[in-house]
């Protein structure tokens, strides 16, 4: 990176014309009251993101909000993403980027505790929704999150795309992830994240794959790339 473009990213960065992105997984009942203590400095620090911000951010490399973009994304589609980090998110004007794994929320009720525990699914309080074991969205709440919110793919099944694997695979994951969002949606899925997303790099094809599928961003490794057609 030459000094002039080093000098105009501590520019940007002084003057706050910058995005930042936060992840969020599990949003427990028990640490609402944290969440939402964040929410409130996130509120007196950060400007919300949304697609079109997004978009318009890319295109003239400038943010023009008067406090830098905060991206708030949501992953796995965990029912406490929507029972928790929804009403909050809206009271305090923020935009969630939720990254839908959507086997999970495909799975039926009784198995999603083992789907979660066998694709890398963290959830360290089983016992939240121990009376009806559901764990995940549903298909309903979804539809209900991207009125206001970004639905992203975050594959089918939670699966690491590397260097070895095999190209149905990859279609799976990153195609048919969006085909599935925009049946059940409705609408357009622009945003892919993957999991350890620096094999973009170094998989030619899944790049491949992703440009094809016809998204707009790529979200890994705490970057976002757009996608260039």
């Amino acid at each position: 990176m030459g000094n002039a473009m080093i000098a105009g990213v501590q520019e940007n960065l002084i003057r706050g014309q910058y995005i930042r992105a936060i992840n969020y997984h599990n949003t427990h009942v028990f640490d609402s009251d944290r969440f939402e203590r964040e929410l409130k400095f996130y509120q007196q620090n950060f400007s919300p993101v949304t697609q079109e911000d997004l978009d318009e951010f890319f295109v003239t490399k400038q943010w023009k909000k008067e406090k830098p973009g905060l991206i708030l994304s949501m992953f796995e589609a965990y029912r406490n993403n929507y029972d928790v980090a929804l009403p909050l998110l809206e009271k305090y004007g923020f935009v969630g980027w939720y990254h839908v794994i959507t086997d999970f929320i495909d799975t039926p009720v009784k198995l999603q505790k083992e789907f979660a525990e066998t694709h890398n699914i963290d959830n360290d309080r089983w016992d939240e929704y121990s009376i009806d074991q559901r764990y995940a969205m549903t298909w309903d709440e979804v539809r209900q999150v991207a009125k206001n919110h970004v639905i992203c793919s975050h594959t089918r099944s939670h699966y690491r795309i590397t260097l070895d694997t095999p190209e149905e695979v990859m279609k799976r994951e990153i195609v048919e992830s969006k085909h599935i969002l925009e049946d059940k949606l409705q609408q357009d899925v622009d945003v892919f994240c993957w999991l350890g997303g620096g094999q973009f790099n170094s998989n030619p094809l899944a790049a491949e794959y992703i440009e094809k599928a016809g998204y707009h961003y790529l979200f890994g490794n705490s970057k976002i790339h757009r996608i260039a057609y």
